[in-house]
């Protein structure tokens, strides 16, 4: 059966069946490919953090072996034992308890050529001593390559693959305390990364974790993958492996920085699994609830509408069919059905005064013509003015009879005329209507502006009969549009000159901070008294190095009994309670000898941070 044999009945029921069905059926997958691809991002993002705890950990490591190679490098005692070369330094320094505590594997110091003087190994598994893995000692011009590829690998730290396996090394220069005179060797730190290691960092962050070097046989595919898509500019790399497993990779360095290894994380797909979980059975109530919602519309909607409209339908053919006009159709309610059949009861009524309206609705419109405040005219082809009501010749200040007969243009000056007229020659029957903006010169030559909307008037064989205009005033717009213009041009001149001032503003802060940090003796400190910054005359002052000053506390460097006042007054200070006082600034390279200062304190901001500066003379 055809839609055009189909009943309204059943034309209106398959429509709303379809309707709901196929809206419901986008919604459901809209809906669920939307809900899964934001389960997939939280997964991804989820992946991501992960990743970067785990190369946060691995990196903790690696710095914890630094820490210990540069404590070792910069004792005094190992400077001296590289002098002597006396092997009491090693049996005191280096017993089993030491690389148990450290939790290190082996040490190797050795002198500036890069030779060996000193190897230890040590089995934490077994702890007891063992002679240095053989990798090392075949393979000491790695070491030298190390020390002298370049000036930063004399500090370098990272992860190496030697014939025995995955080491976190870490390797600093023996040099004396204060950081004075060359380098005396170079000692180096080191820790297996077996298997055993990486599982129990993976246990702490409840992942598993794999590291693997590129120079390493019979990699994994998805590692030799991912070597293909990682790159320094795009180090870490998310991927599902299987659909059960979410891994991520991220680019490790070597000691000499060189992205040489990967490390990949592995864990269950948890989140995605239960997010399916979910998004079924809620697919699944949003379905049966759309299909109880259908259910009840149709019942509503033939009770409501249907059966009435075809009673409606059978009164109408009914009085059709015996022409009695004075026949009425009976429907309940005050709905639009009701309403409809209200209407048809009420157009017999009305055919006999159909005549009579039309007379009263054409004397109404004229009214409505005459009352509006707009500008209303017609004209013909010639541009004479043929109608113009009221408020038309009130705003021209003429009289009626003035105005009839004269062109529409009369008022607009010369040079704009030209442009107007274009306009309205461009009218055809498809497009009849044109608007523009127009100047007009009063008679006591006040100028005005004006839009107008103009309207081509056709017959019905589509000849051109006349034009109709409607205009109104637009002058207060047109001068608020010019007042406008004239405050944004003030606006960006005052955006220029205050440009113009900060930057003038920040020259004389950098020359002022030039000239405080070279020619000042100052600190400055945070809010604990713990020194960011030290101008030169300081370190003349200290004979200390500028690394061994920052970071240390200002209390440090004063006598004990003022400490205590000084933390008092920075603390006053930072809440802007400033007032001048006297110190004692000791030297830690010659105790006995220290000077009293008058010290002032200042707030300020540096770089977005508030901090201390401390001033003495």
């Amino acid at each position: 059966m055809s839609l055009e044999n189909m009943t309204l009945r059943k034309k209106m029921l398959l429509i709303v069946a379809l309707t709901f069905l196929g809206l419901t059926t986008v919604m459901l997958i809209i809906s669920y490919h939307i809900f899964l691809g934001g389960i997939q991002e939280i997964e991804i993002r989820e992946s991501r953090q992960d990743l970067d705890r785990a190369v946060n950990m691995l990196n903790n490591e690696i710095k914890s072996l630094g820490i210990i190679a540069s404590e070792y490098g910069t004792w005094d005692e190992m400077s001296k034992f590289m002098s002597s070369r006396k092997p009491d330094f090693i049996n005191s320094n280096f017993t089993d308890s030491t690389f148990i505590n450290l939790k290190i594997n082996f040490i190797i110091i050795t002198d500036r050529s890069g030779h060996i003087v000193h190897a230890s190994g040590f089995d934490l598994e077994k702890q007891k001593k063992v002679p240095i893995f053989k990798g090392i000692n075949e393979r000491q011009k790695i070491i030298h390559d190390y020390i002298f590829s370049s000036p930063t690998s004399r500090l370098s730290s990272g992860i190496e693959l030697f014939p025995e396996g995955l080491t976190m090394l870490a390797m600093r220069p023996i040099i004396a305390s204060n950081g004075k005179g060359e380098p005396r060797g170079f000692f180096i730190v080191g820790c297996f990364l077996n298997t055993g290691t990486i599982d129990h960092l993976g246990e702490m962050l409840k992942l598993k974790l794999s590291i693997f070097h590129k120079d390493e046989k019979n990699l994994p595919p998805d590692i030799s993958a991912a070597w293909t898509a990682l790159s320094p500019d795009e180090p870490i790399l998310i991927k599902t492996l299987k659909d059960n497993i979410i891994a991520g990779y991220s680019l490790v360095k070597d000691p000499l920085g060189k992205p040489s290894l990967v490390l990949r994380t592995m864990d269950d797909r948890s989140i995605f699994k239960h997010g399916k979980i979910i998004a079924v059975y809620g697919f699944i109530f949003v379905l049966f609830v759309a299909l109880v919602f259908m259910a009840v519309s149709v019942v509503l909607l033939e009770k409501l509408v249907l059966r009435r409209l075809l009673k409606i339908s059978h009164d109408v053919r009914s009085i059709e069919s015996d022409g009695n006009t004075k026949k009425r159709i009976q429907v309940d309610g005050r709905d639009e059905l009701a309403n409809l059949t209200h209407d048809i009861n009420k157009m017999l009524e009305k055919l006999e005064q159909s005549e009579m309206k039309i007379r009263d609705e054409a004397e109404k419109y004229r009214a409505v013509i005459e009352d509006q405040t707009e500008f209303i005219c017609r004209f013909d082809q010639d541009g004479t003015l043929t109608f113009i009501n009221d408020s038309y010749y009130r705003f021209f200040r003429y009289k009626r009879r003035e105005l009839i007969g004269r062109h529409f243009l009369s008022f607009v000056p010369d040079n704009e005329r030209g442009h107007i007229e274009e306009l309205l020659s461009g009218i055809k029957p498809d497009s009849p209507v044109v608007s523009y903006e127009n100047r007009v010169i009063l008679p006591e030559g006040e100028e005005l502006w004006q839009h107008w909307t103009c309207r081509a008037i056709y017959d019905e064989q589509g000849e051109f009969m006349e034009y109709q205009a409607v205009g109104r005033d637009i002058s207060d717009r047109k001068q608020a549009e010019n007042n406008l213009l004239n405050l944004n041009s003030k606006l960006e001149e005052a955006n220029i000159q205050l440009g113009a001032a900060y930057t003038n503003m920040k020259n004389n802060l950098d020359k002022l901070r030039k000239h405080l940090f070279k020619e000042e003796f100052a600190f400055l400190v945070d809010r604990k008294g713990q020194i960011c910054g030290i101008t030169e005359r300081v370190l003349e002052y200290m004979k200390l190095s500028r690394i061994e000053i920052i970071g240390a506390n200002m209390s440090d460097y004063l006598p004990d009994k003022e400490r205590e006042t000084f933390i008092g007054e920075l603390h006053e200070a930072w809440i802007g309670i400033t007032k001048q006082s006297y110190v004692q600034l000791l030297r830690p390279q010659e105790k006995s000898e220290s000077q009293f200062f008058e010290m002032k304190l200042a707030r300020l901001t540096l770089e977005g941070k508030r901090m201390l500066l401390v001033t003495l003379r």
